[in-house]
């Protein structure tokens, strides 16, 4: 709603985020995940900044569980379930991460998925 009514908050806001993707392209091609984490949690805090609901005290509880470990996170999609990005301070914090969560997960669904960045960039294929 305020993005359709130009609330000059809300677009400021989407002007910022809008300066992010090339940002984080550059850190991850310098591979300076440290930077890359860090534009990433301030993405994040601009989506809430953007809509308020877009976080609950449940990812919020889950946000300073993790924070220790992790120089950014954030959650990935459309809304109603989605992935948690979370750029790990070291290999060390990430078994951490892992072992914390996977003792306590945030819910019955919860769990971790294997991925691996494409260092060869969108492939199509046609059958």
């Amino acid at each position: 709603g305020r993005y359709l009514d130009r609330d000059r908050g809300a677009m400021e806001t989407l002007r910022r985020l809008h300066a992010f993707p090339p940002l984080m392209a550059e850190a991850m091609g310098m591979m300076d995940m440290e930077r890359f984490g860090e534009l990433i949690d301030v993405a994040w805090k601009l989506n809430v900044d953007l809509d308020p609901d877009h976080t609950t005290p449940v990812i919020e509880e889950l946000r300073a569980r993790i924070r220790p470990h992790v120089w950014g996170a954030k959650l990935l999609g459309a809304g109603g379930g989605g992935f948690l990005l979370m750029v790990c301070s070291s290999p060390e914090d990430a078994a951490a991460v892992k072992r914390l969560l996977e003792k306590k997960p945030p819910n019955d669904k919860a769990r971790f998925f294997d991925y691996s960045i494409s260092r060869s960039g969108l492939v199509v294929t046609v059958c």
